[in-house]
Order: C-alpha cells, then sequence, then structure tokens
C-alpha cells in the first residue's frame, strides 16, 4: 500500500495540473478524512493519509508537508499556508537511545497556520 501511495503522490498529487477534487478522491483512497469543500493545492506531501482529519471548508496550500506519524486534526474553516510543515514525529533528546517522542496534532476551528510556520 505505501508503494501505492508513493507513486499516486509523486504522479499525481504533487502536480499542479492535478485537479482538486482528484487529489481529494486520491487521499481519501487512501484513508485520510476529509470534508466538504477542503482544497489541496499542489506539491502537498502527507505522509500517512489514514492518520489525516481535514473538516469542512479548509485549505491547505501549496508546498505543505504533513509528517503525520501520529494523528493531524485539521478544523472547519482552516487554512494552512504554502510551505507549512506539521511534524508528529521527535525524539527524546534526554534518551540516551534518542528514542521516538511523537505526539498527534490538532489544529482548532478558525485557525490560519501562517506561510512556512513549523507545527510539532
Amino acid at each position: 500500500m505505501a508503494d501505492r501511495l508513493l507513486v499516486s503522490q509523486s504522479l499525481l498529487v504533487m502536480h499542479w495540473w492535478c485537479p482538486v477534487k482528484v487529489r481529494v478522491a486520491i487521499l481519501r483512497a487512501f484513508g485520510a478524512e476529509i470534508g466538504e469543500g477542503v482544497v489541496f493545492r499542489h506539491r502537498i506531501r502527507v505522509h500517512w493519509p489514514w492518520r489525516l482529519r481535514v473538516r469542512d471548508a479548509s485549505w491547505i496550500g501549496e508546498g505543505v508537508w504533513i509528517l503525520n506519524l501520529e494523528s493531524v486534526d485539521i478544523g472547519n474553516n482552516v487554512c494552512v499556508s504554502q510551505d507549512v510543515l506539521l511534524c508528529t514525529g521527535s525524539h527524546d533528546r534526554r534518551s540516551p537511545t534518542f528514542k521516538f517522542d511523537n505526539a498527534p496534532i490538532v489544529i482548532e476551528d478558525e485557525a490560519w497556520v501562517a506561510a512556512r510556520a513549523t507545527v510539532l
């Protein structure tokens, strides 16, 4: 499944000529929960669609990278601007083995995540 996801993102989802409805359909086919009126611009990357939920009327800008090792929940009427990184993966810097220290991300209704922001 991960191989098919990589191919579909590389060939379809990332390019400017791919219609928004097709991007949304591909993400839904791989398990993303996407509400009505959601716009995904081009050059987006979603690590694991089955851990993504985007509610109604939200806008995901071009170049957004959703590195969702844990769940990412984006509310209604949210704007995630261009080149934003939403990253749920981290490491415990105090651990001698640098073990994973992942956590989900929740972006509340009507929030705006400004261009090139990083949300950890």
